[in-house]
Parts: structure tokens; sequence; C-alpha cells
């Protein structure tokens, strides 16, 4: 377990250092925490009360002193479907809100992690998807290092049916995450690269996954049947 490891999930940098340090550590006082972690005692009293109104952290008087404890682990996972749910609840207020869909844009750029999240929640949401690429280091599993065994297990629960044409290099690694799905892979010479074009019903989504990933999602149906006429040629001669 390391700070990373929390702050991925919504701790801040200080929260992950107090709440590592109690599990530990358990029963010790906020002066021992600020030496531990090095920062001052009442700025650290201020991280504890954070944890506590979470539900992460809790107190008691040992010989009159203040000490403090991690809650059960568990309780992480409860705080987070508790802000899942708030989290729908504004999202459903917002579907009120949002534009129809002649005045969105037709072309979104999006970057960074949320950028491949969009990329794959888009996939998912499709009934059938045609993906070029899947190539290189497949570096967008290094990023999404938690979360795409979720993703994996979307494609199947949701029975999106697809067709990926890779590398040679890679073609083991998806037909062997993607086994009991409805989705086929083939391997062609030239799809090595970081980068993957996805065909769905009625946009074009283009994945750049290096460093700093970028996700451009074009809204264009008349692209998207183009483009599928070509997919179907490169699958044709793509060797299984």
């Amino acid at each position: 377990m390391n700070i990373q490891q929390l702050t991925d999930i919504g701790f801040t940098e200080n929260q992950a250092k107090v709440y590592l340090s109690l599990f530990k550590k358990p029963g010790i006082g906020a002066g021992e925490i600020s030496k531990k972690i090095s920062l001052d005692r009442s700025f650290v009293y201020s991280i504890i009360e954070s944890l506590i109104k979470k539900g992460l952290v809790y107190s008691s008087l040992i010989k009159n002193k203040r000490v403090f404890y991690s809650e059960n682990p568990r309780r992480i996972i409860d705080e987070l479907n508790e802000k899942k749910f708030k989290v729908e609840k504004i999202a459903e207020e917002l579907d009120k809100l949002k534009h129809s869909d002649n005045q969105s844009p037709k072309i979104e750029i999006y970057e960074g992690k949320n950028g491949l999240k969009k990329y794959l929640n888009e996939i998912i949401a499709s009934k059938e998807f045609l993906t070029l690429g899947g190539g290189g280091n497949l570096n967008i599993f290094n990023i999404l290092k938690y979360e795409h065994p979720h993703y994996f297990n979307s494609l199947k629960k949701a029975k999106i049916s697809g067709k990926i044409i890779c590398s040679a290099e890679n073609k083991e690694f998806w037909r062997n995450n993607l086994k009991n799905t409805l989705i086929r892979v083939k391997s062609l010479k030239g799809s090595g690269k970081e980068n993957s074009i996805t065909i769905l019903k009625d946009k074009l989504l283009f994945s750049l996954e290096q460093e700093n990933p970028h996700v451009i999602v074009i809204n264009n149906k008349d692209h998207a049947h183009s483009l599928r006429h070509y997919f179907s040629y490169l699958w044709g001669i793509a060797e299984e």
C-alpha cells in the first residue's frame, strides 16, 4: 500500500499520509503523527478532523490524552458509495439541463487519464465497435492499472460485440483478456503504434495513449460509416 493508491481514490496526499500512519501505528496522538510525516501539529489536527468526518478515523481518550485510530478499511468503500450516490443525483439534475443533440459539439477533445476513461466508456455504452490499434506498449493499461479489469468485465457483462486489429506482439494479450466475450481479434503489420481508431455507430474515437494521453471524439455518422468500409478491407487481410 502506498500514498498514490489512496490519492487515486480521492484522498489528498496529506490525508493519505495520516491514514497510513495510523494503520502502521494505531492509538497515537497528533503530535506523534506530525513528527512522523513532518507536518505542523495544528495542520495534522485539521487533516484528522477531515478523516473523522469521512468516517475513516476515530479517536479515544487514554490517560486524558486524545489518540486516534484508523477505521476498518471497508469503510473506504462505504464512503465512495456514498459519494457515488451523490454524484448520480447531481448527474440526473445536469441531464435535465443539457443541450439538445443538435447543439452538441461535433468534435470533442479529452486529455489525460479521464480521456482514456471516456474512450473506454464510449465503447462499453455502444452495442458494437471496430478498433484498429492496440499496439505499442499498451500504455492505456499502465495508466488505468487499477481500473482496466473493470472495463474488461463490463465488455463481457454488456455482451458488446466487436473486432480489434492489433499488432502481432499484442494479439495474445487481447485474446486472453477478451475470453468469453463477443469480441474477435486479428493482427496486422503496422499496427504497433500507441494510438488507435475506434468506429462506433455514429462517431469515431481517436486515442493517443502516450505519456499525456489525448482522445478525440468526432460525432459524425457519415464519417463513421465510411471508415467501416476501410476497416472491413483491413479485417479481410489481417491474420487470425
